[in-house]
């Protein structure tokens, strides 16, 4: 019974599925937007992406985790260029015009942009920076 005392937890890990929880409350309605019945689903499936990326990497022991992080940060972060990776790699009709889930990975990116700038998360040169680097990925795929 008192073993859970002695037992050390991994602060880290438990703050990231806090965070966790909290994006996907926060963000709810982009996950569970099922347009054409499979977008929201890919969106989630892309957030628990994250998460097992981010938790295996906070229970690895030789990886140190600063004691000052910002968990909220590190997960905008992280979906953001997670969503990157899937905009860059999606499907195009022709260079700058992004065809099917890729037109709602564009949606959502430019929506968590400016819902965090609005909240303070990012500032207005970081939101400038992630705009115009989409923009430029756009602009070169298809």
């Amino acid at each position: 019974m008192f073993s859970f005392f002695k037992k050390k937890e991994n602060i880290h890990e438990l703050n990231f599925r806090a965070n966790f929880a909290n994006f996907r409350k926060k963000y709810s309605k982009e996950i569970n937007d099922f347009r054409l019945c499979r977008y929201g689903k890919e969106i989630g499936e892309l957030v628990d992406e994250v998460e097992k990326m981010l938790l295996k990497t906070v229970r690895d022991p030789n990886v140190k985790v600063a004691d000052d992080i910002i968990y909220w940060n590190a997960i905008i972060n992280r979906v953001l260029i997670t969503l990157m990776d899937r905009i860059v790699t999606g499907h195009f009709v022709y260079r700058g015009m992004p065809a099917y889930e890729t037109v709602y990975f564009v949606e959502v990116y430019k929506k968590i942009v400016e819902i965090e700038y609005k909240d303070g998360t990012i500032n207005a040169d970081e939101r400038k920076i992630a705009l115009d680097n989409l923009n430029n990925e756009l602009k070169y795929c298809g």
